[in-house]
């Protein structure tokens, strides 16, 4: 899979509501899309693991991206990055 097609998910799954009541929450929505945590469950294991995959995600910086790249990483693979 690729990130424009787990973005495009991502977007399929969001709605309004859940988007404006984020903001409780301390989440920054001017970076998320209002997507429900169990619909990116469902993706990301739809994806499987996919450590270029979650690498990429999270320099979308996105906030359900990013949960995604979380959910889809190698543990393994995982180290320290100093670039941002």
């Amino acid at each position: 899979m690729t990130i424009d097609e787990v973005i495009l998910l991502i977007k399929e799954k969001s709605t309004p509501s859940y988007l404006s009541g984020m903001a409780r929450f301390g989440i920054d929505s001017s970076k998320a899309l209002g997507t429900p945590l169990p619909e990116l469950r469902k993706i990301a294991k739809s994806i499987k693991k996919d450590h270029d995959l979650a690498l990429a995600l999270w320099d979308t910086g996105i906030h359900e991206a990013r949960i995604i790249a979380s959910l889809i990483d190698d543990p393994a693979k995982v180290n320290t990055r100093t670039d941002g």
